[in-house]
């Protein structure tokens, strides 16, 4: 009766908006129907039966693009099995790395056949799906391995939970190294985003079976990561009632998220093996006495297997002989679960495996393991230490920087400062803002229209330093200008050596910035340098300024004028430039290789994500210089300090994907080796 007044309803509102409708497209009254590839009836959901009985006759795949036509079939019908994506992973198996319309034949094992035939019965005997109330409760659930994350969306209802759907993805190796916190939160906004036709405008709890995670919403967004914030502002859109639920007791979310795509599932075939052993032209040696081998081969059979394969016997435990084919596979498989060092890997892989020169191989791989070598950190390269040209005369070198942003004082966000290399003069001027035009400006007015036209200009590559308008300025007054590597702060530091001393009189200061400032640069210029034995003020006037509380001041009139000048310039003359002191200098160190490799590895900036790798390449390298390198960064030549290179171990036998990135921008980029 209900359902007659709903088409009533429906059938109005036809005729007041001029719909019609064509009736013999039409069915009316029946318990069930089949809509868009469904069957649905007053109990709920299913799949067709004529689509379900389509997919258990579907022959076995022959070949891989055969192969992806069925699991696209299977996949339509993915939220009526759970743990589908499990089921799965040994066909999926199949697909990674193959193209749209591969035609390689497929070598079923043993595992592929249970998957297959599991699939189409688990199809077959589908979950029945509960209609969704929009008066019920509803609660997500979710949970994150190492692996995969899942979920399960549940009606709850006074007969229990009831499915509406299931949430099962394999995380990615970038994800895979998110904490225990990341993780779960990745879950619940993955379960979110997938269930978001079901959730929106609906209000629902969300289980989690970590606990810090139900403090989400009140922690301190300050210590939050971008990523973090973007994902808790997605998920407080739908909820922010996020409880805890007990591990053993959150089964199928915990279930979903252990899923896993096989990756030693070719390594599991022993039909493989069989075939690579007896194809192996140095098995053949070893049996026939031409190669030396240290141990005894004997084919043995496997278990609940007819086929038999060689083992070494001479040890605690029998060891596969592993043909050529699959050692470097053998290795990555087993290395790449946790990246040990050279001794541990040997110890992992010679407990199961063996071949000749084993240990020799799984060295070179090690070396040349390029997780390995961009997350390991054995020593930094520190090179000697080297000096600047002394300069001609006084002003000649001077050396540039920029501070900020810093606490607004009068406005005033930077400070310019620079230092002259002879006399060490400090000057700061602040700024409104780091424009180009600002800082080139300051330095015209508050340094040359003082004390000349420099020679040599030392300055970062920040952007205002390598803007065209600072370039032009240097080059119309003819000043030769000197650019340090990026992140390197010590190639510049004469200035950098001055900040900190200015920072701190300013922080010991209870006065602003912009009222501090002149008398600390007066305390710096009137303070004695050890390097050079005086004062800045000393070697830039001839005698020491007057400073607060100095009553008796020292007295020229009794020396005429032009005497005065006279002895002042033949003094001035005769003063000369001193090295500055180095403070804290640690002991040299040069990788040997670093002056013959063809790619090296690039130290990251001071700001880096959590568990980002200390360095990042390998990149190419153009020109080598004694203290720089030019090289090619995302295809952009860069001038880098050799402080903040290491050299790249790289093998002609090396896999591309261990020699490729992806740039910012998605792009991937793959090196080849020089022959």
């Amino acid at each position: 009766m209900e359902h007659t007044q709903h088409l009533e309803q429906i059938f109005k509102r036809f005729v007041e908006f001029g719909i019609t409708i064509n009736e013999s497209k039409c069915e009316f009254g029946k318990p069930q129907v089949d809509f868009l590839g469904h069957t649905i009836n007053s109990e709920g959901i299913l799949p067709m039966s004529t689509k379900v009985k389509a997919i258990q006759e579907f022959p076995k795949p022959e070949t891989v693009s055969q192969l992806r036509s069925f699991l696209g079939m299977v996949n339509f019908y993915h939220r009526f099995i759970p743990k589908i994506a499990e089921i799965l992973a040994p066909l999926n198996a199949y697909l990674v790395g193959s193209k749209k319309r591969d035609k390689t034949k497929i070598k079923w094992n043993p595992e592929t056949d249970a998957s297959f035939d599991k699939i189409k019965k688990c199809l077959a005997d589908a979950t029945l799906l509960s209609h969704p109330s929009t008066d019920a409760k509803l609660a997500l659930v979710t949970d994150c391995s190492d692996f995969a994350m899942g979920g399960v969306l549940n009606e709850i209802t006074p007969k229990g939970p009831k499915p509406l759907g299931f949430f099962s993805k394999k995380l990615t190796p970038t994800q895979a190294k998110y904490s225990a916190y990341d993780r779960e939160l990745l879950a619940a906004y993955s379960a979110i985003q997938y269930f978001r036709h079901m959730l929106e405008a609906r209000p629902f709890a969300l289980y989690v079976d970590h606990k810090p995670l139900t403090y989400a919403f009140r922690q301190n967004s300050d210590k939050c990561s971008p990523r973090r914030l973007r994902q808790l502002d997605f998920i407080s859109q739908f909820t922010t009632d996020i409880r805890y639920v007990p591990g053993k007791e959150n089964v199928v979310a915990d279930s979903l998220s252990r899923v896993c795509e096989i990756q030693f599932s070719s390594l599991a075939d022993l039909k493989l093996w069989e075939s690579s052993q007896n194809s192996d032209p140095e098995l053949k040696g070893i049996l026939e006495g031409k190669i030396k081998f240290s141990g005894d081969l004997v084919k043995l059979q496997m278990p609940d297997s007819e086929i038999s394969l060689y083992c070494n016997v001479n040890s605690e435990f029998n060891r596969f002989y592993v043909p050529g084919e699959l050692r470097r596979k053998i290795f990555d498989n087993l290395h790449n679960m946790s990246h040990p060092g050279i001794r541990a890997t040997k110890a992992l892989i010679a407990s199961r495996y063996c071949w000749p020169n084993q240990n020799k191989d799984i060295t070179n791989w090690c070396r040349a393991c390029i997780p390995c070598q961009k997350s390991r950190v054995h020593q930094y390269t520190k090179a000697p230490v080297s000096q600047f040209l002394p300069p001609d005369a006084r002003f000649s070198h001077v050396h540039l920087d920029l501070i900020g942003p810093l606490p607004i004082s009068g406005g005033f966000r930077y400070c310019l400062t620079m230092v002259d290399r002879f006399t060490r003069w400090p000057e700061a001027v602040p700024l409104l803002d780091a424009k180009a035009e600002t800082v080139a400006v300051a330095f015209m007015f508050n340094w040359i229209s003082r004390f000349d036209l420099p020679q040599r200009v030392t300055c970062d590559q920040g952007g205002q330093f390598e803007s065209g308008l600072f370039q032009m300025l240097t080059r119309m007054f003819g000043i030769q200008c000197v650019r340090t590597a990026a992140f390197h702060p010590s190639s510049n530091g004469m200035d950098e050596r001055m900040h900190r001393p200015l920072k701190q009189a300013l922080m010991c200061s209870k006065q602003t910035l912009f009222v501090a400032l002149p008398l600390a640069l007066l305390g710096l210029r009137t303070v004695l340098r050890e390097d050079i034995n005086a004062t800045a003020a000393e070697l830039t006037y001839g005698t020491n300024l007057r400073v607060p509380g100095q009553f008796f001041v020292d007295s020229n009139i009794g020396i005429p004028l032009p005497d005065y000048l006279s002895r002042l310039q033949e003094l001035m003359r005769a003063l000369k430039p001193t090295d500055p002191v180095h403070h804290g200098l640690k002991a040299v160190y040069m990788p040997k290789d670093l002056k013959t490799c063809s790619h090296v590895f690039v130290k990251r900036g001071p700001i880096k994500r959590a568990l980002a790798t200390p360095f990042e390449g390998p990149f190419p390298v153009k020109k080598r210089q004694d203290k720089n390198f030019v090289v090619l960064v995302n295809g952009q030549e860069k001038v880098i300090s050799v402080d903040r290179l290491k050299p790249a171990v790289l093998l002609s036998d090396t896999t591309s994907s261990n020699l490729s990135y992806t740039t910012k921008y998605g792009h991937k980029v793959r090196f080849r080796l020089p022959p």
